[in-house]
């Protein structure tokens, strides 16, 4: 089934090697998450502005987003929407993948079915994970 987590797993030698395990805990982090409710995961509709990849999967609990700056310098005003959404309020948090926790939750109220993420300023390869619980 699809998670945001299983193309770095074959990675933990490395992880390992270098005493890195912190990693694999803000990972588990996330993926406890997806695992959070029935029923299968699924894709989601996103796009993003320039210079962002930003992948989203779907589930009864809610939506889980990833997003990544691909450039090497800090990216500011940046946003994702994530489209085909219910008429309900999420409860947006973010979580930093380097650093763990998670970030104050805020309501999101999708407007004709999209709702748009500002992204904050990110720094160069910089990665952040989003979780919008639903009600």
């Amino acid at each position: 089934s699809p998670t945001p987590i299983l193309p770095m797993t074959w990675w933990w030698d490395f992880h390992a090697d270098n005493q890195q395990y912190f990693h694999f805990a803000h990972a588990a982090t996330f993926a406890k998450k997806t695992s959070e409710g029935a029923g299968p995961l699924e894709p989601q509709a996103v796009s993003a502005s320039s210079n962002v990849e930003a992948l989203a999967l779907k589930s009864p609990s809610g939506r889980f987003l990833w997003v990544h700056n691909k450039t090497a310098g800090t990216l500011n005003g940046a946003s994702v929407t994530l489209t085909d959404l219910p008429n309900v309020t999420f409860t947006a948090r973010s979580l930093d993948p380097w650093k763990g926790g998670w970030s104050e939750p805020r309501n999101v109220q999708p407007a004709g079915g999209s709702v748009k993420l500002e992204l904050p300023s990110l720094p160069g390869d910089a990665d952040l994970a989003y979780w919008l619980a639903a009600p």
